[in-house]
């Protein structure tokens, strides 16, 4: 981002790749006129003649405060989360930003910046205090770094790890939130000590890990060292893990146990697997749209569960044996069972193939997103779904504003097209209109009631997310004190 100076103006020159809302700010020099009043005072003083021209004072820049994110990027599967404490808070991505809205209260988001690329997987602490992204390819750095950044919930950057290269592919947090695994398209496996900042565990392997999850922990050899046991699938093969305290050289070491296959063979992509609350058995989503069951106790296959016709792309494991499993289709299932009885207790089908789904802490709702763009909430009792969020998947053309500054439209040039809705939107924006003809998708938005008490706005198109920006005076100081 820069500031050119246009005519008396502040134009904000925005990167490109999203569309954003930002807060419009007057300007004030520090003897508390505007700009363009500084400048009349200035040339009054020229015309005026009699000595000297005087010398125009500096006036201070301030960036354009980026005040709402209308947009989500459903290009990477797992790229929406609940928070793991707060049953309201939705993270998602948008870009190369994480946003986290929080459902109860529309008009709050906080923004995660710090990645170069888009952000290509993340995962939330299940202590609720820190966040974990990881990217594709940075633009910043050679050899195609693609580094990890930890977060503290407040948003402050506590600490970036690297090793991993063209993208991160899985992270997960320990169930104590002290160890982090991540895995990369160079097929590096980490596993860092939150505590110390060390790395735990680097290992090389053989495939992509493509998924990976922590199973719940037990008491090791030393009371104070648990051990850990986890799960990860470097396509096809799937591996058990434990994580144990070795007094001889007082680290971690970990420990690797392949399944074992029935003798006709499986081969697979995983793009998610869990581990029931026991930690007795693994449950793995396929590219092809089934389920496959394994006891990690004795690493064996157990069963097959077909699900949908275009992958599993989401499960999400709740109390009393239950799971709940998103496909490509737009399927959405709810089974309970275990090792190889299961049965199918609801189902639903959401417009559009699903790329992320996740349980909320309560368990009384999931949130689901699409490549569309689009957000679903939906009901853990029945299924029933809402469409909670909408916007454009293809480059915005153009934006504007009518006589009322509260509403605003877009217009992108498409060809493939969804059905026009009217919904309330997880952002403190209502689509009130959508409407397309002959290869033209227009948007209208309105502000859902209670709006920020900012009356000048202003938005800015880039890419395929839509930014917000209201404009407030502000005094800047004065030497000695005053304001």
């Amino acid at each position: 981002e820069k500031l050119q100076d246009c005519g008396g103006f502040r134009q904000l020159a925005a990167p490109t790749g999203h569309l954003n809302l930002w807060t419009e700010r007057t300007f004030r020099s520090h003897s508390g006129h505007t700009e363009m009043e500084q400048k009349a005072k200035i040339i009054g003083s020229r015309v005026g003649g009699g000595g000297a021209p005087k010398k125009e004072p500096e006036l201070e820049k301030q960036p354009l405060e980026l005040e709402h994110l209308i947009g989500f990027t459903g290009k990477y599967l797992n790229t929406v989360k609940y928070h793991s404490q707060e049953n309201d808070a939705v993270v998602y991505t948008v870009g190369t930003v994480l946003v986290a809205a929080d459902l109860a209260d529309p008009h709050k988001q906080r923004f995660f910046r710090g990645h170069d690329a888009n952000v290509s997987c993340f995962a939330v602490s299940p202590c609720g205090k820190m966040l974990a992204s990881g990217q594709i390819a940075s633009t910043r750095y050679k050899g195609q770094m693609a580094p990890v950044i930890v977060w503290g919930w407040g948003g402050k950057v506590l600490g970036q790890f690297p090793g991993l290269t063209a993208a991160v592919v899985s992270l997960a947090f320990s169930p104590d939130s002290r160890f982090l695994l991540g895995s990369g398209a160079n097929k590096m496996m980490y596993v860092w000590d939150l505590e110390t900042g060390e790395v735990q565990v680097a290992q090389k392997v053989d495939k992509v890990i493509t998924s990976a999850t922590w199973g719940p922990m037990s008491r090791g050899k030393s009371r104070r060292h648990p051990t850990y046991s986890l799960i990860t699938c470097p396509s096809p093969i799937v591996r058990y893990h434990i994580l144990e305290f070795e007094a001889k050289s007082m680290q971690y070491v970990l420990k690797s146990y392949p399944c074992q296959f029935p003798s006709r063979g499986l081969t697979r992509t995983y793009h998610c697997v869990v581990m029931d609350e026991m930690g007795e058995s693994a449950i793995t989503g396929t590219e092809v749209g089934d389920l496959l069951v394994f006891n990690v106790r004795s690493t064996v296959f157990r069963t097959r569960i077909p699900i949908s016709s275009n992958g599993i792309s989401s499960i999400c494991h709740d109390k009393n044996n239950v799971v709940f499993v998103a496909g490509g289709d737009g399927t959405v299932k709810k089974l309970q069972g275990k090792d190889r009885e299961w049965r199918i207790l609801a189902e639903t089908k959401i417009p559009g193939r699903i790329v992320s789904m996740d349980l909320s802490a309560k368990g009384d709702s999931l949130v689901a997103g699409t490549p569309h763009g689009s957000l679903y909430k939906l009901d853990t009792q029945n299924l029933k779904y809402l469409l909670a969020s909408e916007s454009h998947i293809t480059s915005i053309n153009d934006i504007a504003f009518g006589k009322d500054p509260t509403k605003f439209a877009t217009i992108v040039c498409q060809q493939n097209f969804n059905q026009s809705n009217t919904f309330l939107s997880l952002s403190p924006w209502l689509v009130v209109l959508a409407l397309w003809s002959s290869y033209r998708y227009a948007i209208f938005y309105s502000p859902c009631p209670h709006p920020p008490k900012r009356r000048k706005m202003a938005s800015f198109a880039c890419g395929t997310s839509v930014s917000i920006a209201s404009f407030s005076q502000r005094r800047v100081p004065r030497q000695g004190g005053g304001s």
